[in-house]
């Protein structure tokens, strides 16, 4: 074997060890400080009346070292305490994780892969028919991408949710976790009725600073 075709395994062999670790890596879940806080713009647009729908607007959601607590932003001030997060409807706690509450197919299985999927059944009782139903679901990580948001643009894992309602109804989340920042970036939910997207407004300076 020449000294040319050595060199080239050697390449060959260095740059799959390369792909294979890319391909490998894992997210593991977050830690957060007590004091994390994070402003998000929330918006629904919904063609029926319900409820349990989270009113369109700004919020801060802060972390005081034991739970996520959500409060409303009037013209870029922090406001009143809106509701202890474990309490608002999931579309709008897949911002943070862990989640605030069990669900028996979670938006997140740390640590995160590429391409894992899992998928399972719970009963749900959203919607018209209040009477329940088992729905479906599929979580899949589908890559990473650059996501632009108000607060700046972020690596993130784009993951999506698909749920069947037993009916030709269907709910699909889009959503994108940033390992850096430490939560959903940015997030489409999109069902028959209603849609529903989250965008991370803004970072507190020490926290950008953390991350930089």
């Amino acid at each position: 074997m020449n000294i040319n075709k050595l060199l080239l395994l050697v390449i060959v062999y260095f740059i799959s060890l390369t792909f294979s670790s890319v391909l490998a890596e894992e997210i593991k879940e977050p830690v957060y400080n007590s004091g994390d806080s994070w402003r998000i713009n929330y918006s629904h647009k919904s063609t029926i009346s319900a409820t349990d729908v989270l009113p369109s607007g700004t919020y801060d959601i802060v972390f005081d070292g034991k739970e996520f607590t959500v409060f409303t932003v009037e013209n870029g001030e922090r406001g009143a305490e809106y509701l202890p997060l474990g309490r608002v409807r999931r579309s709008f706690f897949v911002f943070l994780t862990p989640e605030p509450f069990e669900v028996k197919v979670p938006m997140f299985k740390f640590p995160l892969v590429e391409g894992t999927t899992w998928e399972g059944e719970f009963f749900s009782k959203e919607g018209t028919d209040r009477r329940g139903s088992t729905v479906k679901a599929k979580v899949t990580v589908l890559g990473q991408e650059e996501v632009a948001v108000p607060a700046g643009t972020f690596r993130a894992y784009k993951i999506s949710r698909e749920e069947a309602l037993g009916q030709p109804k269907q709910k699909i989340y889009t959503y994108w976790y940033s390992p850096v920042a430490k939560c959903v970036v940015k997030m489409e939910v999109k069902t028959v009725g209603p849609v529903y997207r989250l965008n991370l407004q803004e970072l507190p300076p020490a926290q950008i600073a953390a991350i930089q």
